[in-house]
């Protein structure tokens, strides 16, 4: 693939001979070249929305004018184009202005155009590598906010424990419902440091060891367990393994409904059907009578 084809330049160079010179021997690569005298200029040139500019060669020494360090910081502000910049010095304090820009290149003038060829063919496969990595965190960040998201609307609870079964992480309604005010809270703290009581400590660590050991989820089984302010609540349950890209298990996922009022209103039923039976019995009795 020739890179050079339809990318067009904009070469920023107060002088004008030396600038004629390398726009000449640029366009003889494939590439379409605009000039800019003075940083302003440049700035003009890369803010006009009816010019397309694919790079910049911003040499840093443009006279008494805006220079090339400072014309650059204000076109990637509103610009994102990548920047190989010229210059005549190699000293290290001319060097360490650019250090503070993002930048694709530093190119000594007069090395030739093989050479500045090469740079601006390097830069632009750098700027593509930044733009898919860019790409690809705004990806992960969207997918961790929808994660975050579900995770925090979900009516129930949600937890997560390491190998020794010390919490991760949870949701704010669990964190809340164990006494704290945020999941900050709750990580690193273990089942014994919660409103919990010892026999129900016992059964859960008892599943988390199940859980992790086989790699196989245990879904929707009934716990009963003690919340802030002694509360006793009925949860269905589902844990599920934590196994890492390399095979390897983490810890665990717990994911928890609380089922209290529905298990009240059966246990409230059952117990209205017995006593209409007692009833049922002494009625019978009595009409044998």
């Amino acid at each position: 693939m020739v890179i050079s084809k339809n990318k067009n330049i904009l070469l920023v160079e107060d002088e004008a001979v030396i600038a004629l010179m390398e726009k000449k021997n640029l366009e003889e690569y494939g590439y379409s070249v605009h000039l800019a005298y003075n940083g302003r200029k440049a700035i003009e040139i890369a803010f006009n929305n009816e010019i397309t500019i694919d790079l910049i060669l911003m040499d840093i020494d443009l006279g008494k004018d805006v220079d090339g360090t400072e014309a650059a910081a204000t076109i990637l502000q509103q610009r994102d184009i990548p920047i190989v910049f010229l210059s005549s010095h190699t000293e290290p304090e001319i060097v360490e202005k650019t250090e503070t820009i993002t930048s694709y290149g530093y190119v000594v003038k007069n090395s030739g155009i093989v050479v500045l060829d090469a740079s601006i063919k390097m830069a632009f496969k750098l700027f593509d590598a930044h733009k898919e990595l860019k790409k690809n965190n705004e990806e992960l960040r969207h997918h961790s906010q929808l994660l975050e998201n579900i995770i925090e609307n979900f009516p129930g609870f949600v937890l997560w424990k390491d190998t020794t079964s010390h919490f991760l992480g949870c949701n704010t309604n669990f964190a809340k419902k164990m006494g704290f005010t945020s999941p900050a809270d709750i990580i690193g703290k273990c089942d014994y440091d919660l409103p919990f009581h010892t026999e129900e400590i016992e059964g859960f660590l008892k599943d988390d060891k199940e859980v992790m050991e086989t790699r196989k989820p245990k879904l929707h089984f009934e716990e009963i367990e003690h919340i802030a302010h002694n509360e006793l609540i009925y949860l269905d349950t589902c844990k599920i393994p934590l196994i890492d890209s390399t095979g390897k298990v983490y810890g665990l996922l717990a994911v928890a409904m609380d089922i209290t009022a529905g298990k009240r209103d059966k246990e409230k039923m059952e117990r209205q059907l017995f006593e209409m039976n007692i009833l049922l019995t002494e009625l019978q009795n009595r009409l044998k009578q």
